[in-house]
């Protein structure tokens, strides 16, 4: 896991490997944050409307990009991790390679299941619930 200092409410990351300091960080003020959260939100009730196969799109992209840019991301990991770098690249594989499994499994894992009642119709249903 990544070293980080907080002091004057700065956030520090350091190489734990090595001790080198990486990045200095401002934390976001409580708007900030606020903006960022109302974001998000606004995000997730776009892709809750998505279809199944409509997701399955953008999670195969973010497993391409994954892929395309794994030696960066795992460089980074050895960074701010003090781990292997081919441990590193693995983790990145299996993030994309997840992303390759839920977007060809999700429509199947999280459709509506029909369940036997003595309703007209039952089933369980998956629905997002939120940021």
């Amino acid at each position: 896991m990544s070293s980080t200092i907080a002091s004057d409410r700065l956030i520090r990351t350091v190489d734990p490997s090595s001790g080198e300091g990486l990045a200095v960080y401002e934390p976001d003020s409580p708007a900030k944050l606020e903006a960022k959260l109302a974001s998000t939100a606004g995000a997730f009730r776009q892709w809750r409307t998505r279809s199944f196969d409509e997701r399955g799109v953008i999670l195969r992209r973010v497993a391409a990009h994954l892929r395309e840019h794994k030696t960066r991301l795992a460089t980074l990991a050895v960074r701010e991790m003090g781990k292997p770098l081919t441990e590193s690249e693995g983790e990145i594989e299996k993030c994309a390679g997840g992303c390759d499994y839920y977007a060809d499994n999700a429509a199947t894992q999280l459709g509506d299941e029909p369940v036997t009642t003595n309703a007209a119709k039952s089933y369980v249903a998956y629905r997002p619930l939120g940021v």
